[in-house]
């Protein structure tokens, strides 16, 4: 494996974790805001 290769392997995987993450945030947000609705 050269480095190009390295490179593009390790950039995959740190965008396919932020992805993960993003979603995860906007999940926990939908749920923060539907608890809200349920309090009020």
């Amino acid at each position: 494996m050269n480095f190009g290769q390295t490179f593009h392997f390790l950039f995959g995987m740190d965008v396919f974790l932020l992805s993960v993450v993003v979603k995860q945030k906007q999940h926990m947000k939908e749920s923060e805001e539907n608890n809200l609705s349920d309090l009020i």
